[in-house]
């Protein structure tokens, strides 16, 4: 995507990437490993 006067990169490919790595470590952290997690995705 081109940046002109109406558009901002908030965060680039590889910084999106590096928040969702960490989001996920998260959550693993949190629940004490994978047991009883599920992953879903809603329908667009």
């Amino acid at each position: 995507m081109a940046n002109n006067k109406n558009t901002k990169t908030v965060m680039d490919k590889d910084g999106i990437e590096r928040c969702l790595t960490r989001i996920a470590y998260e959550i693993l952290e949190k629940n004490k490993g994978m047991e009883n997690i599920r992953c879903q995705s809603l329908p667009r």
